[in-house]
């Protein structure tokens, strides 16, 4: 005699597969048939699933009406590898991902400010899924797809207004995640494939004019100088922000006039020197004075030389707080005393290769990317004597 579950096979036989049903019995597994186009007969599949009771019944719904949405759009577990991860849950893999990533901070094998940055990403990605959940409910790996993706970013570009410049953050992060993904078999093929990256707009900021910075040097040599040595090392040094906040006395080589920034601090994880100008070093040794090698060379304690580390968030409230008192204009950021520095030095005719070096960049077409291009007339150009 057959079985009740023979004959739901046999009537089930000229379709491709039976949808998947939940089983309780002393494992929890989720039971359903596609067709094994090898052996041209239908194949019972058993997918484990996790938690307890009602969290782990809900996830057992869950899974299998995925499961049946991709068996009717004529989906195959036999045409993928490991097909049971895009069944795990996109929380856990979050959570994986973070947690591998302290790791190689610990080890040294990333920044952690990279790190800080990725973790940014994804709690914005995260809030986005749960205040979208009608439209957009990313519950396991599979449901970070590309029309999602497409979505979120959509959200960022248009619906906050953000610049070319954020979006393209964005983009380059979740390839970053997605890569993360497939190399580990949780997605079949990266996402992001086909998305384009917006063009750049021309910098906000802008290399400050020297009335500007004589207004500047003026104001803090009175009021702040610890904070003047600081901006002036980005300047004329062109040393990071973030890089800044970690530099210790000991880095500092006064007699020598030059500043070794360490692989475990910088941008680019290499060990590289620095040169500093005279006008800088008469100044440095004011601010560094019989400070120990070990202080911070700019340390929380008003930027002067100490034990407590500085946040980099404090080196731009102060510019924040001195342009506004000055009236400067909010195109004159922090960041556009390196690009005045550079702009100002390749002016100079320093060769450009001596430039990148100073700067630590890889490439000259990076250095010139600091550099603005002229407004108007150029003085130099029009008055040299050039005659055919």
């Amino acid at each position: 005699m057959e079985t009740t579950q023979n004959l739901q096979i046999k009537r089930t036989a000229f379709v491709d597969y039976k949808p998947a049903e939940l089983k309780k019995n002393k494992e929890w597994i989720i039971v359903y048939y596609a067709k094994n186009p090898i052996e041209n007969k239908l194949q019972r599949i058993r997918v484990p699933v996790i938690k307890n009771t009602r969290e782990r019944d809900k996830h057992a719904k869950k899974m299998c009406l995925k499961i049946n949405s991709k068996l009717e759009n004529n989906w195959s577990p036999f045409f993928t590898d490991k097909a049971s991860n895009g069944l795990k849950q996109f929380k856990d893999i979050v959570e994986i991902f973070n947690k591998q990533n302290d790791k190689q901070v610990k080890d040294g094998s990333k920044r952690p400010q990279a790190v800080k940055s990725y973790k940014s990403f994804l709690r914005g990605i995260t809030k986005f899924i749960a205040d979208n959940k009608e439209q957009h409910n990313v519950v396991f790996c599979l449901d970070f797809n590309k029309k999602f993706i497409v979505s979120y970013l959509d959200y960022i570009y248009y619906e906050k207004a953000n610049s070319p410049r954020t979006f393209n953050n964005h983009l380059l992060f979740i390839r970053t995640f997605s890569r993360f993904l497939v190399e580990r078999e949780y997605i079949k093929e990266d996402p992001t494939t086909g998305i384009a990256k917006k063009a750049k707009t021309e910098k906000i900021r802008q290399v400050i004019p020297l009335s500007v910075r004589e207004k500047i040097f003026k104001h803090l040599k009175e009021n702040n100088f610890n904070y003047l040595v600081m901006c002036l090392c980005t300047y004329y040094c062109f040393i990071r922000r973030t890089e800044l906040t970690k530099l210790k006395v000991r880095m500092v080589d006064l007699n020598k006039g030059y500043m070794i920034i360490p692989g475990s601090i910088s941008k680019n994880r290499k060990t590289e020197d620095v040169t500093i100008p005279n006008d800088l070093i008469q100044l440095l040794k004011i601010h560094i004075g019989d400070s120990e090698g070990d202080d911070y060379l700019f340390s929380n304690l008003g930027f002067k030389t100490g034990k407590e580390q500085l946040r980099p968030d404090r080196i731009m409230s102060v510019w924040s707080f001195m342009r506004k008192r000055l009236k400067i204009e909010t195109v004159y950021q922090f960041y556009s005393l390196k690009d005045t520095g550079i702009t100002e030095l390749l002016n100079s005719g320093i060769a450009a290769i001596k430039v990148r070096d100073q700067a630590r960049h890889h490439d000259l077409k990076i250095t010139e990317s600091y550099t603005a291009r002229n407004k108007g007339v150029d003085n130099a150009v029009q008055n040299i004597n050039f005659n055919f």
